[in-house]
């Protein structure tokens, strides 16, 4: 399957993975981090059940504080 995930091209052997194997196998384990596929934010209680599908566009973001 192939994504493009932050404006680059990405080839994964699973066929259905959900937002959330897309994040662990990137290791993005910030605890502060906004995802949107397809232009529509994915809810951190909805990545583990929202399946990608070839094509999609995955934009993650890390959100940092401070000032």
């Amino acid at each position: 399957m192939k994504l493009r995930v932050n404006g680059e091209e990405l080839a994964l052997a699973d066929e259905r993975p959900s937002v959330q194997d897309l994040l662990r196998s990137m290791r993005y384990d910030f605890p502060l981090v906004v995802v949107e596929r397809n232009g529509d934010n994915v809810p951190r209680e909805e990545r583990a059940t929202t399946l990608l599908a070839e094509g999609d566009s995955i934009e993650v973001y890390h959100l940092v504080t401070g000032g």
